[in-house]
């Protein structure tokens, strides 16, 4: 009789039991940066509004590791049919925690004193044009030019910024992603919320034609929505 190759697919293949355990093991080590980012986080200290930012990126971290054990505890994590949906879950998990490791943790342990001034002046600024915001963490260690990441109410500037006053208009623009991205849309203006919804539900009607399959457009229409309200992890720079 004929011999049959033996398939790789079951050691190494998508559906494998490689698979399964390389999955476990991108989220214990996950699990792990986890920790050590928010015990870095507990760690800083540093005045006001930037305390507050700390507090939150930890909250950020915590519930992240929270949906990580319940997920390493699921026995569905195994489950070669839903490999590919704990692959992406896991990515979801990982952009929660690289907003606080990549954006909230490396500028609040190297806060400084002109960081501190210039988060003083924006809470100014806000105040003396009754923005309805809460005040963001300004900080001067920007590599491209200003921007902002709105769910942390974080601002960043370049590090030449707290000697001029030059970009204060700058400074006033990042204020308006984080207004645009404020739970309450009633405190927008009529003309501006209808432009951004007006936006947003084309983006939806191309995504939906130009892409077939109903999970690709829901996953394409969660990256815009994020990217609008500062929840993934680019900063928003135009």
């Amino acid at each position: 009789m004929p011999r049959h190759r033996a398939s790789t697919a079951g050691c190494c293949g998508r559906d494998g039991p490689g698979v399964h355990r390389f999955l476990r093991d991108l989220l214990e080590d996950l699990a792990h940066r986890c920790d050590t980012v928010r015990e870095r986080l507990l760690r800083v200290n540093v005045p006001g509004p930037a305390n507050d930012l700390a507090l939150a990126a930890a909250r950020l971290v915590i519930s992240a590791r929270r949906d990580i054990t319940s997920l390493l505890a699921d026995p569905a994590v195994d489950n070669p049919a839903l490999v590919p949906d704990h692959l992406r879950l896991f990515r979801r998990l990982a952009e929660r925690v690289q907003l606080a490791e990549n954006h909230a943790l490396p500028h609040l342990e190297r806060f400084t004193g002109d960081d501190t001034n210039l988060s003083e002046l924006a809470a100014r600024m806000i105040a003396e044009a009754t923005i309805p915001i809460v005040p963001p963490v300004v900080i001067a260690s920007s590599s491209v030019y200003y921007w902002a990441l709105p769910f942390f109410y974080l601002i960043s500037v370049p590090a030449g910024e707290p000697g001029s006053l030059l970009g204060l208009s700058d400074l006033g623009h990042e204020f308006g992603h984080i207004l645009i991205a404020t739970p309450d849309k009633s405190i927008l203006p009529d003309h501006v919320r209808v432009a951004v919804n007006d936006w947003f539900q084309d983006a939806r009607r191309e995504a939906t034609l130009a892409r077939a399959h109903r999970m690709l457009t829901n996953f394409w229409l969660q990256d815009v929505s994020g990217w609008i309200t500062g929840l993934r992890s680019l900063p928003v720079t135009w």
